[in-house]
């Protein structure tokens, strides 16, 4: 995934959102499970998004098609998350997906390039990244 900019990031961000409230869809997979079997492949070309429906059907995608469906995974189990996005250069390279745990004292990265676990989110497991943007559902911006 490669995001030029922030009105891009905005963009990409909308249409998570958007399809948390258009695709009606009932993800049968744990969240444990869907870390562990999703195919990373990455897109060749022009970037591509997709609905969270063929994300889950094919299960294999670039981070972008990842974090679409584990949006809409933890939006049917009413659960809080933010949307992360690794900056280097200006530009967006990867997106992630936290999860925001009010019963422990720490976040939750769900990001299967990281690991096949749900780990403590902490802005030291992205080194290479000069900046570190979360964005929450009401696009409120932190940037680490």
């Amino acid at each position: 995934m490669k995001i030029k900019n922030k009105i891009a990031i905005i963009f990409f961000l909308t249409y998570v959102i958007r399809q948390l409230f258009v695709d009606k869809l009932f993800i049968k997979r744990s969240i444990k499970d869907l870390l562990v079997n999703w195919d990373k492949r990455r897109e060749i070309g022009k970037e591509l998004f997709y609905k969270p429906s063929t994300g889950i059907k094919r299960m294999w995608g670039d981070c972008d098609d990842f974090v679409t469906v584990m949006a809409a995974k933890l939006n049917q189990l009413n659960k809080r998350f933010k949307i992360g996005f690794l900056i280097k250069n200006n530009g967006a390279y990867h997106v992630f997906i936290v999860a925001i745990n009010h019963n422990l004292d720490y976040d939750t990265l769900l990001d299967p390039w990281v690991s096949t676990k749900p780990v403590k989110f902490s802005k030291n497991i992205y080194k290479k990244a000069q900046k570190i943007v979360l964005y929450d559902i009401n696009f409120r911006e932190n940037i680490l």
